[in-house]
């Protein structure tokens, strides 16, 4: 059986860069996301920028306010 390795550095950074691509397509500052999200400014600019992982519910709320399935976001 072959298992296919998944690099954490891989998904971190194609997460960010959609992130940051369905904002833009949505017309959403990163003011606005963080507050419809509940957290900072600079957490959404370190998401984006690859200096933080989001948790789990942070992924869950930026799928639905973004409406993406959490499958598009890593590809």
């Amino acid at each position: 059986m072959l298992v296919k390795t998944i690099d954490k550095n891989v998904i971190t950074s194609k997460f960010a860069e959609n992130v940051l691509v369905m904002r833009y397509r949505k017309h959403i500052s990163q003011e606005k996301l963080a507050e419809m999200i509940g957290i900072s400014t600079n957490h959404i600019s370190n998401i984006e920028n690859q200096r933080s992982v989001p948790t789990f519910p942070i992924v869950v709320n930026l799928c639905r306010i973004l409406e993406i399935d959490l499958n598009q976001f890593l590809k």
